[in-house]
Formats: C-alpha cells, structure tokens, sequence
C-alpha cells in the first residue's frame, strides 16, 4: 500500500444539495475531501490525478485535497484560504490547453448554480481504488 498504517481523514463526503441548481459532485455523492495521516497534499494530490476519469483538486492553503468520479478527469488548484472565494490556478496550461477551461469546469461544479439536479437521488460510488507502492 501507498501509505499503510497511515489514517484517512474525511473533511467532506456527501452534501446535501444547497438547491435546484447545485452542480457538486459531492450532492450527487461522487466527491471526497480528504487527507492522510503524515503525508503532504501536494504528494496525495500527485497520486490522485493519475487516476482515471477523476476531478483532483489540489488546495495548498486548506488542509485536504478533493477527488471525485466523472466521465473524463480534470485537475484544477485553488489558491484561496479556508472561508475565501475560490481562486482557481492553471495547473497544466502548458502541457493542456483544455486545463484552463477544465479548471473553471472544476469550479462551476463546486460552486455554479446553473444545471438542474441528477435525474435519480442514488449516491454513484466513488471509483474503487487500492493505494499501493
């Protein structure tokens, strides 16, 4: 395993729904914020943005990072401290020129109120992953 031994701390699962027009993939219960016992988030969020059909967020102002299921991944950073507005960086501009738009993406699904509710109220799983060497 990457990290035996080493505690998983959930700072965030499923969310309710703030109304109609949420876009979180947490209130469809396909997000997790979280971190790991001893080891930093930069490292967590190195590993899982290699997975796939992921969003990872990387927040190094916060004390967690974010991974969810989606049809295709995306990354994003957000510079903002606990309690400010999301500032969103470009982290893969140069390699991806979609990553600007993905980034923004990446926002509007934690933040927009701009598409209707998932059609069923079943929680999707999180895509099973094992954490090894």
């Amino acid at each position: 395993a990457h990290y035996p031994g080493r505690t998983i701390f959930i700072i965030s699962g499923y969310r309710p729904r703030k109304n109609r027009k949420d876009r979180s993939k947490h209130g469809d219960g396909r997000a997790l914020d979280f971190r790991v016992e001893g080891v930093d988030n930069l490292e967590l969020y190195e590993l899982i943005k290699a997975f796939p059909q992921t969003g990872s967020g990387y927040y190094p102002n916060s004390t967690f990072v974010h991974l969810d299921a989606r049809d295709r991944s995306i990354t994003w950073i957000d510079y903002s401290g606990p309690g400010e507005p999301a500032r969103y960086g470009k982290p893969e501009v140069a390699e991806n020129p979609e990553a600007t738009s993905d980034a923004e993406s990446a926002a509007e699904d934690e933040q927009n109120s701009n598409s209707p509710p998932p059609q069923d109220n079943q929680p999707s799983a999180l895509p099973t992953v094992e954490i090894v060497p």
